[in-house]
């Protein structure tokens, strides 16, 4: 498929692989922070045959901990972008 996926702090870049375009970028609403630690996006995941794609957005900590407080799935529709 030649595509790879990054990371910002509330948004998830679909780039090709071959020229580092973006093809498709997936905002993630974060809750508000009220702490000095922002919320951002902490993990993704597709599935095995890549259907679907889940976003785990949450706070990091000091001593690498973390804590999760949204989950996102998105589902791959007919023209290959995830909605």
């Amino acid at each position: 498929m030649g595509q790879m996926l990054v990371t910002m702090r509330d948004k998830v870049s679909i780039l090709d692989t071959k020229t580092f375009k973006k093809v498709d970028e997936l905002p993630i609403s974060l809750f508000k922070s009220e702490t000095r630690e922002i919320t951002q996006v902490l993990a993704i995941q597709k599935c095995q045959n890549e259907e679907y794609l889940a976003v785990i957005s949450g706070k990091k900590f000091i001593k690498d901990q973390s804590k999760a407080n949204q989950l996102f799935i998105f589902k791959r529709q007919e023209d290959d972008k995830f909605k």
